[in-house]
């Protein structure tokens, strides 16, 4: 099944390597506009380039996210970008992890933790609300 959403504008703090990556090109392939922020200027470049491959508005810039200051600036950028945010995903990760723990034996992909966000942020999720959806294959069981 195909998630289409065309039209949707989306802000992927994090959005240039791994997860962040992998979930800002799974939305601009389902049709969304997307801006992403990291503070590596060179894989935002290299990421924002595959972005627009999509043909749907493709925004990057830096902005380190652990400076309060820098993040408003960033968003003011974003949305005049993109005509507006509606989806904002903070792509952060601090765990680490041992493979024993993961009755699947193997890390997640980070494509495989994009379809989940990009599910959520879908009209298929209309009905999901207020829930803790672990995507760890098994981990936390």
């Amino acid at each position: 099944m195909k998630i289409d959403i065309t039209g949707k504008r989306a802000i992927v703090a994090g959005g240039s390597r791994g997860i962040g990556r992998a979930i800002a090109l799974a939305f601009a392939e389902a049709g969304a506009g997307v801006s992403i922020c990291a503070r590596g200027a060179e894989a935002l470049t290299a990421t924002r380039e595959e972005i627009a491959r999509h043909d749907g508005v493709a925004h990057a810039a830096v902005c380190d996210l652990s400076d309060e200051a820098a993040i408003p600036r960033y968003i003011e950028e974003a949305a005049a970008a993109l005509g507006g945010i509606d989806i904002l995903v903070n792509n952060a990760s601090g765990f680490g992890t041992s493979l024993r723990s993961i009755p699947f034996g193997r890390l997640g992909r980070p494509e495989e933790i994009a379809q989940v966000a990009l599910f959520l942020c879908s009209p298929l999720a209309s009905w999901v609300t207020g829930q803790n959806i672990a995507v760890d294959g098994g981990q936390m069981l």
